[in-house]
């Protein structure tokens, strides 16, 4: 079960760091649209030493590159003794286009029990909608879940249980 978020309520505000050190906070990841307004974002955790993420990588970047226009769409690195430079060096060796972020104090991995390999969607409102696997199964749950965010609609299957679980 998530940690303090749960599906249909708001999400705190918490702090992710980007590469170059720059602080974002959640509020300020939602105004990702072009001219500054709110659209959904997606959390996908992950880091660059687990065999899990060497998995789901290749196919979050595919996600990224489809949404990315739509959503804000970041991954998301809380694992310690990932720098920025070794982060940068291996998704540009492995050459993925998705943005990484920080979570430095690991707030968000805590507020979410997130774990690596684990995304979460978050309406434009700061609703959590989805909270679960990328893909499992051969089911792709988080780009359901994202294009029922887009539609307005309500995420059918918005929590997905890990069958590593």
């Amino acid at each position: 079960n998530p940690g303090k978020a749960a599906v249909g309520q708001l999400v705190s505000d918490f702090v992710l760091t980007d590469a170059t050190g720059k602080d974002s906070k959640l509020s300020e990841l939602l105004r990702s649209g072009p001219k500054g307004e709110n659209r959904p974002i997606v959390l996908f955790f992950y880091c660059t030493f687990c065999a899990p993420c060497r998995t789901e990588e290749a196919s979050f970047d595919k996600f990224y590159k489809e949404f990315k226009d739509k959503a804000g769409v970041f991954a998301i690195v809380g694992n310690k003794g990932e720098t920025a430079q070794k982060v940068t060096a291996f998704t540009k060796e492995k050459g993925f286009s998705f943005p990484s972020l920080f979570d430095t104090n690991f707030a968000a991995a805590k507020f979410f029990a997130a774990r690596t390999t684990w995304t979460l969607i978050v309406d434009s409102k700061g609703v959590l909608r989805y909270w679960g696997p990328l893909e499992q199964g051969g089911k792709t749950y988080a780009r359901v879940a994202l294009e029922a965010v887009l539609a307005g609609k309500a995420v059918a299957e918005s929590k997905i249980k890990d069958t590593a679980d």
